[in-house]
């Protein structure tokens, strides 16, 4: 499955780069629609895309209007870091067959977190 992401703009360049060369469709809210907040929601419904960010927040929000959400909840934040960690978690969904869509799943070190 290729799964539809939206990367909020706290997440580097570089992480979109990766995620896009790994196969996935990404939008990047640096690159398109740079400065919006209360509109990211909105985006991720209406096009079915999963939410990569580390702001908290968008936990809360989750709740509120049922969007996916992948949460990063690292001390580092170097590319390389999260990229790793998400290739990680990408690999655990597809072994254990785990659909993200209508998920919140908040990866921290040693530990990714699903909930629905």
């Amino acid at each position: 499955m290729q799964l539809k992401l939206l990367v909020d703009e706290n997440i580097s360049p570089l992480t979109v780069k990766f995620l896009r060369e790994k196969g996935f469709n990404v939008l990047s809210i640096e690159e398109s629609y740079k400065g919006i907040s209360e509109e990211i929601a909105d985006i991720a419904n209406r096009e079915r895309r999963i939410i990569v960010t580390f702001d908290l927040d968008f936990g809360e929000i989750f709740f509120l209007k049922g969007i996916s959400v992948i949460v990063l909840r690292m001390k580092i934040k170097k590319p390389a870091t999260v990229n790793l960690f998400l290739e990680g978690c990408f690999d655990k969904l597809e072994k254990e067959h785990i659909n993200p869509y209508g998920k919140l799943i908040v990866i921290s070190e040693g530990k990714i977190r699903i909930r629905e």
